[in-house]
């Protein structure tokens, strides 16, 4: 994907850095032709960048994320 092909971008910042090593395995299954993610660590955050071509696309990484976050919390707070 063209990054002038992308009209929309998020940035999510997490307060916790461990998400980090749950959501970084996962990112190559969202590097497809319509949406992208990039993760990284930073002053004890995690930052997900989103970048997506339509609506849809984002929407569905943004969910994707979402789940992930969930089962997070899920395993954290047992």
């Amino acid at each position: 994907m063209d990054k002038n092909s992308l009209k929309y971008e998020l940035e999510l910042t997490i307060a916790d850095s461990d998400v980090f090593d749950v959501i970084k395995p996962e990112t190559n299954r969202f590097d497809t032709k319509r949406s992208k993610i990039k993760t990284d660590k930073e002053k004890g955050n995690t930052k997900v960048l989103i970048r997506a071509k339509d609506a849809v696309a984002l929407r569905a990484t943004i969910d994707s994320v979402c789940q992930l976050l969930k089962v997070y919390e899920g395993v954290k707070n047992g």
